[in-house]
């Protein structure tokens, strides 16, 4: 092998560490979502792999990029099955739409409306039963902002006074039989919200 060669692999190792160590670290000083660690992970395998194999810096770039891969993934888990079993939502859900619970969804508690057979009428269900939670919201001292409507969903976030406690709130208009049904329903979404760089709480 040419010595042109050698610099060029210790190049790339050495780039596929600092990538790894970034990836590792970077989620403690910088606003990086798990996705972007994920990413940078696989990364530093892939230059480790192809500049120095097992060996030297080349695997520990390999070993490093692993680690965050794996945790990230391990920690993604098991953080979203336990903001799923620890969520408790903090006022009860509007009446009179025929809410009912239907499943838990990735956000956190799901509810079903009653199916009607207008979709202009869903629409405006799922707007108004945002707007009814935000009221209650704020009736119970939580501060209410991103509230946002449209004729298919509306949304909102709600952080509670004196803590770090934010939630999200949705409602979208589904068809409840499938994509040949002929009537539509509400669903409607309560959970913890991710804030990051992107989603600012």
């Amino acid at each position: 092998m040419s010595q042109s060669t050698t610099h060029e692999g210790q190049g790339v190792v050495g780039v596929a560490f600092i990538v790894g160590l970034v990836a590792l670290l970077g989620p403690l000083v910088l606003p990086m979502r798990p996705s972007m660690s994920v990413v940078l992970g696989f990364l530093a395998i892939v230059l480790g792999w192809f500049g120095g194999g097992f060996r030297g810096l080349g695997i520990a770039a390999i070993l490093l990029g692993g680690y965050v891969v794996v945790s990230t993934a391990v920690g993604g888990v098991v953080l979203g099955a336990a903001q799923q079993g620890s969520f408790d939502e903090p006022v009860p859900v509007p009446s009179g739409y025929g809410l009912e619970a239907s499943r838990e969804s990735a956000l956190g508690q799901a509810y079903k409306s009653e199916p009607v057979s207008d979709r202009s009428e869903a629409s405006r269900m799922a707007n108004d039963i945002v707007d009814d939670y935000a009221s209650s919201l704020e009736h119970d001292g939580w501060r209410v902002f991103g509230h946002r409507g449209d004729e298919f969903s509306a949304s909102l976030m709600a952080r509670k006074p004196g803590s770090d406690t934010t939630i999200r709130v949705h409602a979208q208009v589904v068809l409840p039989d499938g994509p040949t049904g002929t009537t539509y329903a509400v669903e409607f979404q309560i959970g913890d919200a991710q804030c990051d760089f992107s989603v600012r709480c």
